[in-house]
């Protein structure tokens, strides 16, 4: 390993998970926050200063991380700055454009999940990254939380036997409710008006808002993970129950045929996503028991013995020890910390996704598609 110091830029602010993200970037000794710049709202919004909307997102990034330039225009900024990685919180139409122009100046990426709000995006970036060359990491949770890792281990050595049936319930009561929480902030949202919430990106499904997008893509792209398998079809549901001032969805389910199980992938902005175990996050219904996550580990449940165990999880690889060790690795390694922030295995969760949206369209079970069936 070297000792080089990588330059990092922010490129978006309207995802508050950049007061979280920024911070690791912050504060590792081998990389170091340049610059930073918001990309231009879809439509305006009526209230971006209002607490976890973009204007306050930014404000407190730039005195929290000491960042000591701003720009008005992120290009530029990558022109101006020549930055290592630049770190993408903007919104999900966006995307693909922010990736493309990053690849065009030989510019890594870090991309906020999920990867892309459709398909067709998410193949855009993957031959922006083959093309160019420069590196492209998404950003999930679950790689750095020691249950979901031995959650995965668990489940591949044959815990619950052959799975059957595979649950996720992701949520909270929306992005900008009251008394929302997001990682790097210790208060609660004060909570925006209705018609303050729907101007935002958030809701508004043109630029990759919805709750299906942003909480039922978690069970898409696990659903993936811990079947091993590509789903073939897709049925989606999704409604728009509380904030009538967006048209995006505030509730959500996807469900998945895969050729050996099937897959239930919830979204949720009603709820704070509690499922029938009384967890947020995924449950495995297996041929032996079931299993999931709990408070302190992974619960096991098996049929024969009609009890439930709790399993510690392992201690995690220094790779996976925050979003910064995970660039570094990729960079100095050519190696993904976990499959996860490959974009290419990203493919088959984003085509889970794609075809859910489609089907809540369509009204019928819709096929996934792949890199043949999309050539434009």
């Amino acid at each position: 390993m070297s000792d080089k110091i990588y330059r990092v830029a922010l490129v978006g602010f309207c995802h508050m998970h950049i007061n979280s993200v920024a911070g690791y970037y912050y504060e590792h000794p081998r990389t170091e926050i340049v610059a930073a710049a918001d990309t231009k709202p879809y439509i305006p919004e009526l209230n971006p200063d209002g607490m976890f909307a973009r204007n306050w997102n930014k404000a407190h990034c730039v005195k929290k991380f000491e960042i000591p330039k701003v720009y008005d225009n992120y290009l530029e900024m990558l022109d101006a700055e020549k930055p290592d990685l630049a770190v993408i919180c903007c919104e999900n139409a966006l995307h693909p454009e922010v990736v493309e122009e990053c690849g065009k100046r030989g510019i890594d990426c870090f991309v906020e999940k999920p990867m892309a709000m459709n398909l067709d995006h998410a193949l855009s970036m993957v031959r922006s990254m083959q093309h160019y060359g420069h590196k492209v990491l998404i950003n999930w949770m679950m790689p750095f939380s020691p249950a979901y890792l031995k959650m995965k281990k668990l489940f591949d050595e044959g815990a619950v036997g052959k799975l059957i049936e595979f649950k996720c319930r992701v949520g909270n009561m929306g992005p900008l409710g009251k008394g929302s929480k997001h990682p790097g902030i210790a208060e609660s949202g004060v909570g925006l008006t209705e018609a303050e919430r729907g101007s935002t990106w958030w809701h508004q499904l043109a630029s990759g808002g919805g709750a299906m997008t942003d909480f039922g893509a978690y069970g898409c792209l696990m659903s993936t993970w811990f079947i091993g398998e590509k789903a073939i079809s897709a049925y989606g549901l999704r409604g728009n129950f509380t904030v009538h001032a967006g048209n995006a969805d505030d509730e959500s389910v996807i469900v998945a045929r895969y050729p050996s199980a099937i897959a239930i992938c919830e979204g949720t902005w009603t709820s704070m996503g509690h499922s029938d175990m009384g967890v947020n996050g995924p449950i495995l219904h297996g041929e032996l028991g079931d299993m999931w996550i709990g408070k302190d580990g992974v619960m096991l449940f098996l049929n024969d013995e009609n009890k439930t165990t709790c399993i510690a999880p392992d201690p995690q690889p220094d790779q996976l020890l925050g979003v910064a060790n995970s660039y570094i690795y990729l960079k100095e390694t050519g190696k993904y910390a976990h499959e996860m922030q490959d974009p290419v295995f990203n493919l088959n969760g984003v085509a889970l996704l794609d075809a859910g949206a489609r089907s809540s369209k369509s009204g019928k079970a819709e096929l996934l598609n792949d890199f043949n069936w999309h050539i434009g």
